[in-house]
């Protein structure tokens, strides 16, 4: 069966596995139904990312590729102050293959 994707809530995911969050976007969507063989697409800057909430679902047959490395891995939402901005980095995951 199709997938629902409602604009309202967000699951954020980490290493560890899956992290509760709910955030309100700016956009007004949703809900949206995937179809088969397709994926919603998400971009990592959710407020300012153009992906499957602005072209809509991406058929799965152009998928190309696979990630190969982690570039950049910073927890903005955080409990730890600004002023130790370095301690939200995930270091471990900096530079992390993914082959």
């Amino acid at each position: 069966p199709p997938e629902g994707v409602d604009n309202a809530v967000f699951q954020r995911y980490w290493q560890q596995g899956q992290l509760d969050q709910t955030f309100w976007v700016r956009d007004n969507f949703g809900p949206v139904t995937v179809p088969p063989d397709c994926y919603f697409m998400m971009g990592d800057n959710r407020d300012n990312s153009f992906d499957s909430r602005f072209w809509g679902p991406l058929p799965g047959n152009l998928v190309r590729g696979r990630p190969l490395v982690i570039f950049w891995s910073f927890d903005r939402f955080s409990d730890i102050p600004l002023g130790r901005f370095w301690q939200r980095f995930h270091l471990t995951r900096i530079g992390k293959l993914m082959i």
